[in-house]
């Protein structure tokens, strides 16, 4: 590092505002970094744009964090209740950062042949003990019945919630196959969770109850004293029972449960619609956003330099020849273009990157800068150059372009969250590389689904927040290094 380098960068150390700024952007590297180790980039490519591999998250689950804003407990990731774990003292699974936590009490399983006339009747009755200690309702939930047999089967499923009360989830024969069913109902049609629940609460205490606007997943968990008393919707804690009944002729029949219940928060940034980890998009989204916008930034104004130095010495013809295209190019609209030749092309975001290089170069600054180089072109050590001898080549790189260099340095600095920022807004109008996970694709993911209307304010945050500090580094350190390279900026 030369001697005037350090003094620079000593005298960039003066400002609070250039140390802020350094701090912000060291932590995107640091998250860049950790991106990489964490999720390694074709892994993440293929994990985020499959959706199968997020069926066991919950969707729209906010931040964790939000509870010690909130005081109350909620369930972090998703609880599994599954049949086929076997001889395990805790068998619900807890999903949490690609780790399968256990959480839950007991698992009883019986496996014996009925004598019925004569007839041999094979009966399975397994039955998982779990807790349910949180202030909120899970936010959804799923079972799937895995069967194998020649067979029919007779598949029974009821809850048993810790004040006794007893609700059929499942209840009918069933042939080989895995049946999967879902705890959410259609609008306008009652489940059998809820036809079941009005039933057992009519015959245990004596009343109807309303059960068309509650969500099948809260009737399992509801305290039913305060509900059918009061009209409150809240979650009974305690100790719940999952029994799984199984009756077949088979006597060499299997069948098993698996049941999942979704949690209302999951790690650091919540999941999306499809129960993807959205810190996940907001790591590698810092790495893709640094390069597309420092690469764009540092390649357009170097280009534009060269071109504009080469326009102002040689004048002529190929200045204005260069003048005449750079004219062009500032009247074709910029955006249309640039979605156009996505969409007809199919181009990627770096295929992208390379029109928008190409439109930057040709465009308003190149005028500036040639401006900058005919004033230089008509200095005296210029001539004094010429007089030696030396070519216009070694002229234009060792005398010309070192002028200009202090003036770009900030330039380039500050253009980049400008790049950023192009990228979020191609991504939101839908033209940006599918496959990437960018800030922007977020961002156009969360508008598609009506994210901000739905409440789901976390999935528009992050990468939003993320944007904006991306943004304000830069601009920190760029308005300091314009101050530092400006003698007239310092003084103010």
């Amino acid at each position: 590092m030369s001697r005037r380098t350090l003094i620079l960068l000593r005298r960039a150390l003066h400002y609070k505002s250039f140390i802020l700024g350094i701090a912000i952007l060291l932590f995107f590297i640091g998250l860049s970094i950790y991106a990489e180790v964490t999720w390694p980039f074709e892994e993440a490519i293929v994990l985020w744009n499959n959706p199968e591999a997020w069926l066991e998250y919950p969707k729209f689950a906010k931040p964790e964090w939000i509870t010690v804003f909130t005081g109350k407990r909620e369930l972090r990731g998703s609880l599994i209740l599954d049949s086929r774990v076997a001889n395990l003292t805790e068998c619900v699974v807890e999903i949490y950062e690609n780790k399968s936590l256990t959480m839950c009490k007991d698992l009883y399983k019986e496996r014996e042949i009925l004598a019925v006339g004569n007839q041999r009747i094979l009966s399975v009755i397994t039955e998982i003990t779990f807790n349910y200690e949180y202030d909120e309702f899970p936010s959804s939930g799923k079972y799937e019945v895995y069967v194998n047999t020649t067979e029919k089967v007779y598949v029974d499923l009821i809850l048993v919630k810790p004040n006794g009360l007893e609700i059929r989830l499942e209840g009918g024969f069933y042939t080989a196959g895995t049946i999967l069913k879902t705890l959410e109902v259609k609008p306008g049609e009652l489940s059998r969770i809820q036809l079941n629940y009005a039933e057992v609460v009519k015959k245990t205490y004596g009343v109807d109850v309303d059960v068309s606007k509650i969500e099948p997943v809260k009737l399992l968990f509801i305290d039913d004293k305060l509900f059918i008393e009061k009209g409150i919707y809240k979650p009974l804690n305690g100790t719940y029972k999952l029994v799984v009944s199984i009756y077949s002729t088979d006597i060499n029949a299997t069948a098993e449960i698996r049941v999942l219940i979704h949690g209302t928060i999951y790690g650091i940034a919540g999941t999306d619609r499809l129960g993807r980890d959205l810190f996940m998009a907001i790591a590698w989204g810092a790495p893709i956003a640094i390069a597309f916008g420092l690469t764009a930034s540092v390649l357009s104004t170097l280009l534009t330099m060269v071109l504009a130095a080469i326009s102002a010495w040689y004048g002529g013809v190929l200045d204005n020849a260069m003048a005449r295209i750079n004219e062009i190019f500032m009247i074709i609209p910029f955006l249309p273009t640039i979605i156009m030749l996505r969409l007809f092309y199919g181009l990627d975001l770096w295929g992208m990157l390379w029109i928008i290089i190409l439109f930057s170069v040709w465009g308003s600054g190149l005028k500036t800068m040639r401006a900058m180089f005919l004033q230089i072109r008509e200095m005296p050590y210029i001539e004094a150059a010429r007089a030696y001898g030396a070519s216009s080549a070694r002229i234009i790189i060792r005398y010309m372009v070192p002028r200009v260099i202090p003036v770009l340095i900030p330039n380039i600095v500050i253009a980049i969250p400008s790049f950023v920022f192009l990228e979020a807004a191609l991504a939101i109008l839908g033209v940006s590389d599918p496959r990437l996970i960018t800030w922007g694709k977020v961002l156009e993911d969360a508008y598609e689904n009506a994210a901000l209307t739905q409440g789901h304010y976390h999935w528009i945050l992050g990468p939003a927040i993320a944007l904006f500090f991306m943004a304000i580094a830069f601009a920190l350190i760029g308005f300091t290094l314009d101050r530092i390279f400006n003698p007239r900026l310092r003084e103010l």
